[in-house]
């Protein structure tokens, strides 16, 4: 029984310590003339993290905090990657 707590009281301790490796990076999505793009795809370059673009175009994802590129997808547009970095004050912007 001693044995399964300490691997319980372990896995908890990883699964805070990867959860403190992530920020979260928002935004939205629109078009040359300014319209939302809802559904837009918006993932992290070569992984498995992703979200979609809700009715207004606006996102949230968490990620790593080695993330260098967002690559947003929308069908007709031509797909972009775009460069994720982090202010002096901290924030997370992307250009």
């Amino acid at each position: 029984m001693r044995r399964i707590l300490l691997c319980i009281n372990w896995l908890l301790l990883l699964h805070f310590s990867l959860l403190s490796q992530n920020r979260t990076i928002t935004g939205s999505v629109t078009d040359p003339a300014g319209e939302p793009l809802p559904g837009t795809t918006v993932s992290v370059k070569d992984s498995g993290i992703g979200t979609i673009t809700d009715g207004n175009g606006f996102y949230s994802l968490k990620v790593p905090d080695d993330t260098k590129l967002l690559v947003f997808t929308f069908l007709r547009y031509k797909t972009m990657e775009v460069v994720v970095f982090t202010n002096t004050s901290g924030s997370t912007n992307s250009a």
